[in-house]
């Protein structure tokens, strides 16, 4: 059976937003792809632990948006923030892995 060609193109999107995300938040020289989830370790918070709070953030606006559209008001769709949610929750796993070898 072939994937679904809608899924593979929401695959590339993710890609997309994490490679202008990544160059937004680590810089375009840093060859760490999750130096900006590296920053809570300032605060005591392992890169792990602190992806999961973003994620948490994300499903809370997801949550909100869901509840009354008036509740959007950055300009992000529901799709953008749920894509966002997959890119964080696929960085969790990457991070998990470091931290768990």
């Amino acid at each position: 059976m072939a994937p679904s060609k809608r899924f593979v193109e929401l695959l590339k999107k993710m890609e997309d937003i994490h490679t202008r995300k990544n160059a937004g938040y680590a810089g375009c020289d840093n060859p760490d792809a999750f130096a900006n989830f590296r920053m809570s370790e300032m605060f005591g918070v392992s890169p792990f632990r602190g992806c999961l709070v973003r994620l948490s953030d994300k499903f809370i606006r997801i949550a909100n948006l869901t509840k009354d559209s008036k509740n959007e008001q950055v300009g992000e769709a529901i799709t953008d923030t749920l894509l966002d949610l997959a890119n964080y929750a696929i960085i969790a796993i990457c991070l998990y892995e470091e931290e768990n070898g």
